[in-house]
């Protein structure tokens, strides 16, 4: 009987069916082995580490521990140095200082609208004191709702320290005997003097005020940059050694 699969007899192994035959006699074969192998146009998926804890997505390149310290480190010593300046003796960086300038100007422009409705001059004054400090305290907040972008958040915080300690400067300006300067100073001159809350004799307190805020913007971003370096540096020492592999394999290999 002829085997369907083989197409044999059972005749011996080297007889073959006249229907299994291909053109030279050899036997015919539906279908080829090994596969052929793709073309080199088809599109192919790129390759990918086994997803692990340390391999997160295609999107998300692997990074290493010891970088991350690095960049925390790096980025705590730059919180420092901007907190340094804000709070010391030289209350602006001299590039973020153009930038205050701008953004005061842009404050009592707006203001200026609103002036000129009301009829008051303390509008234009309050917003030159207030935007300044306001934008890098909202570009904070934004910064600082993602983990990936904290750091810029914490660098935001430590830029409206030094806002707050340059307002402290300009309102004991602004208290001194004769006609107040431009800029800042006349700003504080109009919402602490008598157009506004009249509180020019209480201006050291002010001034004090503002060097505490700045003191605690900067606090906060150094806590910011050097709490994941310590939470790593804690998971370090909690976690339990791992005891030393030893050879006893069934081949002599390390398990």
């Amino acid at each position: 009987m002829t085997s369907p699969i083989t197409g044999t007899t059972g005749r011996g192994r080297g007889y073959t069916h006249p229907s299994n035959a291909g053109v030279d006699g050899c036997p015919r074969h539906r279908r080829s082995w090994p596969p052929p192998l793709p073309s080199p146009s088809a599109e192919v998926a790129p390759c990918r580490p086994r997803d692990t804890c340390s391999s997160p997505g295609a999107d998300d390149p692997i990074s290493s521990s010891v970088d991350h310290r690095y960049r925390d480190l790096g980025l705590f010593g730059v919180c420092l140095v901007v907190g340094g300046l804000a709070l010391g003796s030289v209350p602006r960086i001299p590039g973020l200082a153009l930038v205050d300038v701008g953004f005061a100007a842009l404050g009592r422009l707006a203001g200026e609208g609103v002036r000129a409705a009301i009829g008051n001059p303390l509008p234009p004054a309050v917003a030159g004191l207030l935007v300044p400090v306001a934008i890098p305290l909202v570009l904070a907040v934004r910064f600082l709702g993602r983990t990936r972008e904290r750091y810029a958040g914490a660098l935001c915080l430590a830029w409206a320290a030094t806002v707050l300690t340059a307002l402290a400067v300009t309102v004991r300006e602004a208290a001194e005997p004769g006609p107040a300067g431009s800029g800042t100073a006349s700003d504080w001159a109009v919402v602490l003097g008598p157009p506004g809350l009249r509180l020019l004799d209480r201006a050291g307190d002010v001034a004090g005020l503002l060097r505490f805020g700045a003191g605690v913007l900067v606090a906060a971003a150094a806590v910011i940059c050097i709490a994941p370096l310590v939470v790593d540096v804690v998971r370090a020492a909690g976690r339990p050694e791992q005891p030393a592999a030893v050879w006893n394999g069934p081949n002599g290999r390390r398990v």
